[in-house]
């Protein structure tokens, strides 16, 4: 990046948002804990300030990268060509209501586990799920993330009748705010999206230049004391995922309302690095690594998980191509033994 341009895009940004950087290291800002710096490091407060951003490098034709919690991203070494915006856009309003449901708007840096809390004292139900997922708003939407197993966990008896097992954030949505790819901001049409296992977007969704700024939620109505409980549940869950430690396999009982065994490793990763995918094994993605023998394997710093195979964790140092190279091996080795082509889950970026 030229660096009559990088100071261009650096002064007009500093009057336009909250916080600006200049070689900011992405390391501090990813849950891996790996990456590079960034040219331009800027943080976006409010919705208005994410649209000036994105605008302003869109003006002056600078490439930019839309950063949420960091979670499900590697940044390259050599880091971020350009800006880096953070999105820390976190309000929430009240809609419209009936006697069973309430809309409610949600800005898309609003941190996921922190929105699940929020909404639990106006008895809003649905998205309890949401506490024990890492994230913002926007990028859960943008990877429509779920729970597995949410039908044993919350015990709705709409869930039930649907024959549905998981929870995905997407079932809620009712309406997607855009920042458009001229800069126009307005509502999406119910023909302009979908959602599906792998995310948001139909006809390409991000490579036509739509950005999501709110989400228009429909949820129903509980009393505040179930929602808290099942918040309590999921915290529950969530803790002991995180007291596991990321290089030591330690056997846990089956959750009573998952009916899975809590092998999800703590520490510095990014959560699952694959898709699970159809196979004639009727395996997930990390049971496929795991028999190809690679648990405990590393490069570098890097380690595939010992205590959940589609993880891969930094030991403390890692690169971020420590680890590609681990991503890569498991690709090349669940494809030689069973024939299963392995599909990232988590996004590259930066200049690789």
């Amino acid at each position: 990046m030229p660096e009559t341009s990088l100071r261009t895009i650096t002064n007009e940004l500093a009057k336009a948002v909250a916080a600006v950087t200049t070689d900011e290291p992405m390391a501090r800002h990813t849950t891996f804990r790996i990456g590079g710096p960034a040219d331009v490091f800027a943080v976006a407060q409010t919705t208005d300030q994410l649209a000036d951003a994105v605008n302003l490098c869109r003006e002056f034709q600078v490439p930019f990268f839309l950063l949420g919690a960091g979670s499900n991203i590697l940044v390259s070494d050599q880091g971020i060509r350009g800006v880096v915006i953070r999105n820390r856009s976190a309000e929430f309003s009240l809609g419209d209501e009936s006697a069973h449901e309430r809309r409610i708007w949600v800005d898309s840096g609003y941190p996921m586990p922190k929105f699940a809390v929020d909404i639990s004292k106006y008895g809003l139900a649905g998205c309890e799920f949401l506490q024990s997922i890492p994230g913002t708003i926007g990028g859960g939407a943008r990877q429509n993330v779920r729970f597995r197993n949410a039908a044993r966990f919350d015990r709705y008896e709409g869930l039930r009748e649907t024959g549905k097992t998981d929870r995905y954030l997407g079932e809620f949505v009712t309406d997607v705010q855009i920042i458009g790819a001229r800069g126009e901001r307005r509502m999406l049409a119910g023909d302009e999206y979908e959602f599906t296992y792998t995310g948001i977007g139909a006809g390409g969704f991000e490579a036509n230049g739509l950005i999501i700024t709110r989400l228009g939620l429909k949820l129903r109505r509980d009393s505040v004391a179930a929602v808290r409980e099942r918040l309590q549940q999921y915290r529950a869950f969530r803790a002991r995922r995180a007291a596991m430690f990321s290089n030591t396999e330690i056997a846990q009982p089956e959750d009573e309302f998952t009916g899975t065994r809590a092998r999800q490793p703590a520490g510095a990763t990014a959560g699952c690095v694959f898709f699970n995918v159809p196979n004639e094994h009727n395996h997930p993605t990390g049971r496929l690594i795991d028999l190809c023998g690679l648990k405990g394997r590393r490069i570098g710093n890097a380690e595939i998980s010992p205590a959940h195979a589609n993880y891969i964790v930094n030991l403390g140092q890692a690169r971020a191509t420590d680890v590609r190279a681990l991503m890569d091996l498991a690709k090349e080795k669940v494809l030689s033994r069973f024939g299963v082509e392995l599909v990232e889950e988590i996004r590259f970026v930066g200049a690789w």
